[in-house]
């Protein structure tokens, strides 16, 4: 399983771009674990929704805390054997990207996996 972290304050249409970037990919063995900050927007609602739309998706609130903290927080919650971090807003490049990710770990035996 992969476990995607993602930290958001004050993005709910990021957030709800960067789930359904998820939600689409053909490898389906992922958790995603929502980090949130206190917003001036509907994120919070949003992370609500979303983790009532799908039971993969856990939400964290926390409180004047930096983004590694956030991070941090997140990691502490992961039940994948593989870390993934996402910001709000962002998305694969394609819906194949977890799948490839996966493969390559597996061929290589690779501990760490970078792409841009």
């Amino acid at each position: 399983m992969i476990s995607v972290i993602t930290v958001v304050k004050d993005d709910a249409h990021g957030l709800a771009a960067t789930f359904k970037s998820l939600e689409q990919q053909t490898n389906s063995d992922w958790e995603m674990i929502v980090v949130a900050s206190l917003s001036i927007d509907d994120t919070l609602e949003v992370a609500n929704m979303i983790s009532k739309i799908d039971g993969r998706v856990v939400v964290l609130l926390q409180e004047a805390l930096g983004i590694y903290e956030a991070m941090n927080l997140g990691l502490s919650k992961v039940k994948g054997s593989h870390i993934w971090f996402m910001n709000a807003g962002d998305t694969f490049a394609s819906k194949e990207v977890l799948e490839h990710a996966l493969a390559t770990i597996q061929k290589s035996g690779a501990s760490l996996v970078v792409g841009g």
